[in-house]
């Protein structure tokens, strides 16, 4: 992918998960991020068809969306999909000094909680899939490596599949706002959590406008 840069750098993880390592990944116009190699950049045919799948819903697929998932997807490894963990990065662009700073708080009241919540709700019951929203997790102002973001955090069902556990975290960085949005099966919280806490403590976001 032209808009990333694969850096060969590893890092063993903590003493949690000893012989996990780690490969530093720079993200143009954001910054870098740590990705396990329980993980894989999705690329290749198994990037095509869940593309075709958003775009067969009428879903907007951008190309600044970067997503890793468990590895062994791309190459259709039977055993990748005995779980569920992903990954997204997605930039939106703007107009200077239309999103906040990282530096500042969001800007955001306990009413515009409450309608972000009633949007999403909405929209989850509006789902033809069978996704829905089982229980909402947190809703607040967070601060990741000193930048301040607003964090949503839920679990979600398809069908009688196991839940899955959402976290986003929003930056807004004055002409552009960055979406991390982490999720896997709660049934693998143990795998996954102490992963994740490493990935998003590793967040630098050196593009700051």
């Amino acid at each position: 992918m032209k808009n990333i840069i694969l850096i060969l750098l590893l890092i063993c993880c903590n003493k949690t998960f000893a012989q996990t390592k780690y490969e530093k990944y720079q993200i143009t116009g954001l910054g870098t991020i740590l990705v396990p190699d329980l993980m894989e950049l999705q690329d290749g045919l198994y990037r095509q068809q869940e593309t075709d799948k958003l775009k067969a819903k009428g879903i907007e697929v951008s190309g600044d969306k970067i997503v890793f998932q468990q590895k062994g997807l791309n190459l259709g490894t039977k055993n990748a999909f005995s779980s569920y963990a992903r990954v997204t990065i997605t930039t939106t662009m703007g107009r200077p000094g239309e999103f906040g700073k990282l530096s500042q708080p969001p800007n955001i009241s306990a009413q515009d909680i409450q309608v972000i919540k009633e949007a999403m709700t909405a929209k989850f019951a509006a789902n033809r899939d069978g996704l829905k929203l089982v229980n909402w997790i947190t809703t607040a102002p967070a601060v990741v490596n000193g930048n301040k973001c607003f964090r949503i955090s839920y679990l979600r069902q398809l069908k009688n599949n196991p839940y899955v556990v959402v976290d986003m975290y929003e930056f807004q960085n004055n002409d552009r706002k960055y979406m991390v949005m982490m999720s896997y099966r709660r049934d693998d919280a143990r795998t996954w959590e102490p992963v994740y806490k490493k990935m998003l403590e590793s967040l630098q976001i050196t593009n700051v406008k």
